[in-house]
Formats: C-alpha cells, sequence, structure tokens
C-alpha cells in the first residue's frame, strides 16, 4: 500500500471514529437499548443465556459479550454502547479490505469512505443494541466466504487479508 493511499485511508477512519463518538450519548437509551441493558446487567451468563433463549428473538452472543464488557467496564450508556462504536469502525478498515480484495485499493478507499459518512452506519454504531456488530461479521463472512469460494473453485492459495 502506498503511503498517501494509507495516509487516505488513516484519514477516512478518523472521520468516522469521530462521527461515531460525536453526541455518543446525546439521546438516552430508548425501550430496546433499555431491556439490553438489564438483561446484561444480570450476575451470571446462566441467567443471560436463560433470559435470551426464552425471551428474545436475538441470537445471545452479543448480550454475552457485552455481560463481560460491562462486568470490565461499567455499566453506562456509553460503555453499552462502546461494543457497537468499535464495531462501527472496524466495519470501516473490514470494508476497505473487502473491496480491495474484490476490485482494487480505490474501490477500497471508496467504500471506506462511504461506510464512514453513512447516516444508518453511524445511527446504529451509536446504539446498545448488535446491529453494528452484525455488519461488521457480515463483511468479514463475505471476505472469508470469497476467500473459500477463490480457493475450492480456481484453486487459488486462501489469502485472507492483501
Amino acid at each position: 500500500m502506498k503511503k498517501n493511499n494509507l495516509i487516505l485511508l488513516l484519514v477516512i477512519i478518523i472521520v468516522g471514529s469521530f462521527l461515531r463518538f460525536y453526541k455518543l450519548n446525546y439521546q438516552s437509551l430508548w425501550l430496546d437499548e433499555l431491556v439490553t441493558m438489564t438483561v446484561v446487567d444480570l450476575p451470571t451468563v446462566a441467567d443471560v443465556l436463560k433470559i435470551t433463549t426464552d425471551a428474545d428473538i436475538h441470537p445471545p452472543g452479543f448480550y454475552i459479550l457485552l455481560h463481560y464488557w460491562i462486568k470490565t467496564f461499567g455499566n453506562t450508556e456509553t460503555q453499552l454502547k462502546m461494543i457497537s462504536v468499535i464495531a462501527g469502525i472496524l466495519s470501516i478498515i473490514a470494508i476497505y479490505f473487502l473491496a480491495k480484495k474484490l476490485f482494487s485499493w480505490k474501490e477500497g478507499l471508496i467504500s471506506a469512505a462511504i461506510l464512514s459518512v453513512a447516516w444508518f452506519p453511524i445511527y446504529y454504531s451509536q446504539e446498545a443494541r448488535a446491529y453494528s456488530l452484525l455488519l461488521f461479521c457480515s463483511i468479514l463472512s463475505v471476505m472469508f466466504y470469497w476467500e473459500i469460494f477463490q480457493k475450492f473453485y480456481f484453486d487459488k492459495p486462501l489469502k485472507i487479508i492483501n
């Protein structure tokens, strides 16, 4: 990667990070986020699993991750939203590598720039829900799927990140 491209990618990541942190606690928690806070604040992971598998349609992975997060860093509004913020920032980096893998570094920078300023990814990065983490994991799955496809269809060696 050229030095200019790396600097441009860093600027895109910084802008995207700033937008995800900007007014992070401007809106108070809404009903679903309050339910998330109640569930992840249970004393044990077994309790979290019981509640999420009995009464929730969402998979319990996010709740378990958030349970350990708030046990480590505290149960504030900012900490509840921090996993989503981090996943949103990592999504910018992941979309760059995916687009670079599929097309070229130019499309990678364009994709990262669009994702860093797009309204919905920013909005979901500021919620204490799993949507931002879902975006990040989806981008990673496409990247890994593409490598597996290349391996078995074209008999190319596996190479996850260029």
